[in-house]
């Protein structure tokens, strides 16, 4: 597997997100930035849902 195959983001993973917007409901964020492979939209989405934030993603965040 190439390491910049666009894979989806797993179970355990979704899970992580969530935590990961648990631990930073207190934080003072304004956007959540994410590169466009797939599986780093859906952490963002999910952690930028559950603190009601945008997820705004950018090209400058691909990997290379």
């Amino acid at each position: 597997m190439d390491r910049f195959d666009d894979l989806k983001l797993t179970i355990n993973g979704e899970s992580q997100a969530r935590r990961i917007a648990i631990y930073l409901k207190n934080e003072s964020l304004t956007a959540v930035f994410t590169s466009p492979m797939q599986r780093a939209r859906q952490t963002a989405d999910i952690i930028s849902q559950n603190l009601g934030l945008s997820s705004i993603e950018s090209d400058l965040l691909k990997d290379r």
